[in-house]
């Protein structure tokens, strides 16, 4: 009877740790393809502040030139510096907007693995868990064996002190 309860539980161990392994490919998966978009989002910021910069110096480059052509022509073209200011403002704004899109995107991807990692964690634990119960079980079965034979060893004892009267 010991036998089959120690191979059931061997079977349910068996099946556990293989749950378990199942459970963590799962998460290095998950962890895998976050690192995959995060490398992706990464590859976009790149290509968007570039783009966003080349924007920025053309924008700027265009605003030098229309301050120094006003300049030149102050009085009829006075009207043109408010223009400008206004250019100068949407190009802060553009570049305020980027970096806060970009903070987002990242803090979002991050935040992505931080969850991840937490669930990990959480799978060690129920691991952690799992063979110090196993580990109790065993020694307390350990314990039955060795008062089963101390007492067979007694009971035998007893007859070997029967037999010789």
């Amino acid at each position: 009877m010991i036998e089959i309860s120690v191979a059931v539980i061997a079977v349910a161990f068996v099946v556990l740790v293989i749950y378990l392994i199942l459970t963590l490919k799962s998460a290095k998966a998950s962890l895998d393809e976050a690192n995959r978009t995060l490398g992706s989002i990464r590859q976009k910021l790149d290509g968007l502040s570039e783009e966003t910069e080349k924007l920025l110096q053309n924008t700027n480059r265009i605003t030098a030139d229309v301050q120094a052509k006003m300049k030149s022509l102050d009085s009829l073209f006075a009207s043109f510096q408010q223009i400008s200011d206004s250019i100068h403002e949407v190009t802060s704004s553009a570049r305020q907007v980027s970096a806060s899109v970009s903070r987002s995107l990242v803090e979002n991807v991050e935040q992505a693995v931080q969850n991840n990692q937490k669930k990990l964690a959480n799978v060690m634990e129920w691991v952690t868990l799992a063979f110090r119960i196993w580990h109790r079980w065993k020694t307390v079965k350990e314990e039955e064996a060795n008062a089963h034979a101390t007492r067979k060893h007694e009971h035998e004892k007893g007859e070997d002190y029967h037999v010789g009267q």
